[in-house]
């Protein structure tokens, strides 16, 4: 189903910063920073991860995969309902709001709306105008 990933990606952020305001202060201050740490290198290698495998496609292939996690994962699930990458990226942002709600309380679960208007509205775009032009322009390649 398109739209799935978004509303996994906003349940995500609702029980990381659930669980982070719950937990306060009973979570070691060493946990909260080890797990900051953890989330910034998975970035870094996922990153990484991305860049290499565009280093040997050509320019425009690079450039497409230069796009966040939460672009061509909207993308990915407008047009084709793949949650993949919506997935990873609900993953660390359930971790990033389980860290942060522990030091500053239920206001980062806030950015679960405006994950849900942004990244919802990029899946709704895709599934509503990309994904018909792009099954037109491939019945016409036919």
């Amino acid at each position: 189903m398109r739209g799935l990933g978004t509303l996994l990606n906003v349940a995500a952020i609702a029980a990381g910063a659930s669980a982070g305001t719950l937990l306060g202060g009973r979570l070691p201050e060493r946990l909260r920073d080890t797990l900051v740490a953890a989330l910034g290198l998975f970035t870094l290698a996922l990153g990484v991860q991305q860049a290499l495998a565009a280093f040997g496609d050509d320019l425009s292939g690079a450039v497409g995969r230069s796009a966040p996690l939460l672009v061509l994962g909207a993308f990915a699930d407008g047009l084709h309902g793949d949650l993949g990458l919506l997935a990873v990226k609900s993953l660390l942002d359930g971790f990033a709001m389980l860290a942060f709600a522990s030091y500053l309380g239920w206001g980062v679960a806030a950015s679960g709306l405006a994950v849900l208007v942004y990244q919802g509205g990029l899946t709704a775009l895709a599934a509503v105008l990309l994904a018909p032009l792009a099954a037109g322009l491939a019945a016409a390649a036919r």
